[in-house]
């Protein structure tokens, strides 16, 4: 048996006690500085990414979809969607 993205975040915040609220508005409190403003307002629903201090947000329709850490050997990119769990989001 397999646990969604959705249950991990679940067992996160119900069970670890992890905010997850709390981690939503600081996500959404970096795009929220003038010069993040700057940059994000021209996408208009455009799919683009932005990196600070070290950590690269994908962004969608201006909403953050992902993130992770900079650098060699510091990520694997997941599955393409088409052949992950059709429950797999929130």
């Amino acid at each position: 048996m397999r646990a969604s993205d959705h249950a991990v975040l679940r067992f996160m915040e119900r069970e670890l006690g992890v905010d997850v609220e709390a981690v939503r508005a600081h996500i959404e409190g970096l795009f929220q500085r003038s010069e993040m403003q700057a940059v994000t307002s021209w996408a208009d629903g455009a799919r683009f990414r932005v990196i600070r201090n070290g950590i690269v947000f994908c962004c969608r329709d201006n909403t953050v979809t992902t993130c992770y850490r900079q650098g060699p050997g510091s990520f694997e990119h997941p599955a393409p969607r088409s052949s992950r769990e059709p429950n797999d989001s929130m």
